[in-house]
């Protein structure tokens, strides 16, 4: 009965943060929005120096600066300013962490590995060890 209860715990609390949790995962869902909050990881940046980062138009930037806004993944404490706090960095951070120590990551590095060797060993078959 022990082992249910911080199952219990997590639930609770995930349903307690659920929408919020919800509209962070939206956000850094798309990859524009992941390379915005990669590049703020080195400090406050222009919507100029984001937008010549990432190659979006003003339209599309802006877009996803007021998504990521919304989701409080980032500030803008002046006009034109960005930058990460450092909750959601650490966020970001434990994002990381907790993927690097995952079994999907295990699962993925093996199956690139062996898609790796398949496809050597496909090549070779038809064109030999050269």
């Amino acid at each position: 009965m022990s082992e249910k209860k911080p199952l219990l715990d997590l639930l609770c609390s995930l349903d307690m943060i659920f929408k919020e949790l919800i509209l962070i995962l939206k956000a850094l869902s798309n990859e524009k929005r992941f390379v915005v909050l990669i590049s703020l990881l080195t400090g406050e940046k222009t919507f100029n120096e984001l937008k010549e980062e990432t190659q979006l138009k003003n339209a599309a930037l802006a877009n996803h600066l007021n998504q990521l806004l919304e989701a409080k993944l980032m500030s803008r404490p002046e006009y034109n300013k960005y930058f990460i706090t450092s909750d959601r960095e650490l966020f970001i951070q434990t994002l990381e962490s907790s993927y690097q120590k995952s079994k999907i990551r295990d699962i993925k590095q093996n199956d690139k590995i062996q898609r790796g060797s398949f496809s050597d060993l496909f090549l070779s078959s038809f064109f030999g060890n050269n």
